[in-house]
Formats: C-alpha cells, sequence, structure tokens
C-alpha cells in the first residue's frame, strides 16, 4: 500500500528543503519507478530497486539493512552534509515556527557541534479506515496517534562525524561529537539486532497501534496545507 504515498512522501521532504534521496526499493510487490521516475530524472531521486536473501536476524550491521546503510552513507559522503535513515511511511515534521518548518535550517547551527540529531517516532494508527479514500494521501488522512512520544528515533546524521551503530536508530561518533539525545548508548545496547529488528511482522502490531492510538495529532494535516501554498525558506 506504501507504493500509493511515495510520491506524496518525496513531495513533503523536498519542500521541506532536502536536496536529494537515496530511494532504496527492496523488491517491492509493486516496483516504486513509476512514482518516482520524474524526480529521478530531474537529479533529485538516485532510485535502487534490488533482491536479496531471506530476511533474517544475524546481527545488524552484518544484515541486509546494515548493509545498505553503510553502502549510501559511503555513496553520500563528499557530498552531502546531512543523511536522514528513515522509511518512506515515515515523516520528518519541523512544528517550530522559529524555523519556517524547514530541515535544513534546524540542522544548520548543529554543523560544528553535532554528530547527529536524533527525534522520537510518533506512531500514527489508522483511525479506523478499512480502505484508504481514493486520493488521499498519508498527510492529510491519518492522524489518531499516541500521545506519547516513542523511546525509538530516527537520526539526522552528520557524514564526516557519525557511522551506524549496533541498529539503524544509533550510531557512533567522533571527533568529540554525540548525538542530540543522550540516552542514545542505552538504547544501543537494549534494542537488539537484525534487520530492521523484525524479521517478520505480525498484524497484531497494528491492531495493538489502533487500540492506543486516540489522540489527535494533526501536524500532518497543518503541514499538507502549508505546502499547497507556501514555500519553505532555506
Amino acid at each position: 500500500m506504501f507504493v500509493r504515498f511515495v510520491g506524496g512522501w518525496l513531495k513533503y521532504h523536498f519542500w521541506a528543503g532536502v536536496d536529494f534521496v537515496y530511494l532504496l526499493d527492496h523488491d517491492s510487490l509493486v516496483p516504486l519507478w513509476p512514482e518516482v521516475r520524474d524526480y529521478a530524472l530531474e537529479g533529485k531521486v538516485q532510485y535502487t530497486r534490488f533482491s536479496s536473501e531471506k530476511v533474517t536476524n544475524h546481527g545488524f550491521k552484518g544484515g541486509l539493512q546494515g548493509r545498505v546503510f553503510t553502502n549510501c552513507m559511503e555513496q553520500a559522503k563528499g557530498y552531502f552534509t546531512w543523511l536522514m535513515l528513515t522509511d518512506h511511511d515515515e515523516y520528518m515534521y519541523v512544528n517550530d515556527p522559529a524555523y519556517n518548518h524547514s530541515i535544513p535550517a534546524v540542522l544548520r547551527p548543529l554543523e560544528n557541534r553535532a554528530g547527529a540529531v536524533l527525534t522520537h517516532w510518533r506512531h500514527v494508527g489508522s483511525g479506523g479506515l478499512v480502505e484508504r479514500p481514493e486520493g488521499a494521501g498519508m498527510m492529510n488522512t491519518f492522524h489518531k496517534c499516541r500521545a506519547k512520544l516513542d523511546e525509538h528515533v530516527k537520526g539526522i546524521i552528520r557524514l564526516d562525524h557519525a557511522t551506524l551503530g549496533n541498529t539503524s536508530h544509533c550510531f557512533t561518533y567522533s571527533g568529540g561529537r554525540s548525538g542530540r539525545i543522550s540516552e542514545y548508548t542505552e538504547r544501543a545496547t537494549r534494542l537488539k539486532a537484525g534487520v530492521s529488528g523484525i524479521a517478520a511482522k505480525n498484524p497484531n502490531r497494528y491492531k495493538d497501534l489502533d487500540r492506543v492510538a486516540t489522540a489527535d495529532c494533526m501536524l500532518g494535516k497543518q503541514m499538507y496545507a502549508l505546502m499547497q501554498h507556501t514555500q519553505v525558506s532555506r
């Protein structure tokens, strides 16, 4: 289903100031290429589709996701300052008006002192929707969420000063740098290794999420509305 959303995901992140996307399509049943072709031809997306061995939990760095992320970091280093590791059902919102909703505006003051910027997940449920309304995007459709921020984090790493840690949520820093969330080392110990940490997904996880996703998180709808008539200042 998420193939339908990738165009909107790209549109939002470019609006929010992202320069370039390395898009890795791991053997999707419905290829992403038709959704991203125009962006790729414009030079904004590098699209790579690949197949691989069966996903197993045999250590994160040596596993599929660890190897893919490391390769992506090596490609980006020297060309870009920051790299965000994320999935295309995850949106990085900047809700402080002081930054004009711009991701680069948040990162710029941290370039000389941070190895990464780490942000907490905010889980969003289905809101009771069994089928997505025709033409509806993710940002303006789903807004029922967990009130509590998740302990997992997503990272935007400073490529010259950070390498992949024991999971996709943690990093190792050099040159006196650190993450903006000090507990990252504790998380690296607690979050076990594996490919995505999960080798198989259980539908009950989503049912459990819907049971607790009772708060209203309207930031996606607000960002979607802003996208229609405003331009983010870099």
